[in-house]
């Protein structure tokens, strides 16, 4: 599996996890159960909307499971092709004029034209957001019943 050459992280609840020594192992439980089906969301939603010309990409696009790590529970949905970054964020200056996502930085040659944006990560997290928060909270809540 290489490196990823692009992710996007799924964070658990930090108000939650703060009082991670206090919680039960079941909470906890819960929690990384929601991270991981929040991550099967983005997954499927990443490749419904990659680009596809081999399919390449899109058969690249996977899960990298919840790890819980102090007071983080962190799951990635990535892929590990080495252009994806040129298709998720475009190239020159037409992938500076196209590219939407603004929450990451990206440096752009401005001496050719490129390639178009044609993000697929970023959007199926931010189209999923309000779904994933629902669903790891139904899975904190479902661990407090059992």
């Amino acid at each position: 599996m290489g490196k990823p050459a692009v992710g996007i992280e799924i964070k658990g609840i930090q108000e939650t996890l703060s009082h991670y020594s206090r919680l039960p192992k079941n909470v906890i439980d819960g929690i990384v159960d929601g991270v991981n089906r929040a991550t099967a969301i983005v997954e499927g939603g990443a490749k419904r909307i990659c680009p596809v010309d081999t399919g390449l990409l899109r058969n690249s696009i996977h899960i990298k499971p919840a790890t819980v790590l102090a007071n983080e529970v962190t799951g990635a949905v990535y892929t590990a092709v080495e252009y994806a970054p040129y298709v998720e964020f475009g190239t020159g200056v037409r992938g500076e004029a196209t590219n939407t996502n603004e929450k990451y930085p990206v440096a752009y040659s401005s001496d050719w034209a490129g390639q178009i944006a044609q993000p697929f990560l970023y959007p199926a997290l931010e189209n999923n957001k309000d779904k994933i928060e629902k669903m790891i909270y139904q899975s904190i809540a479902q661990s407090l019943a059992r």
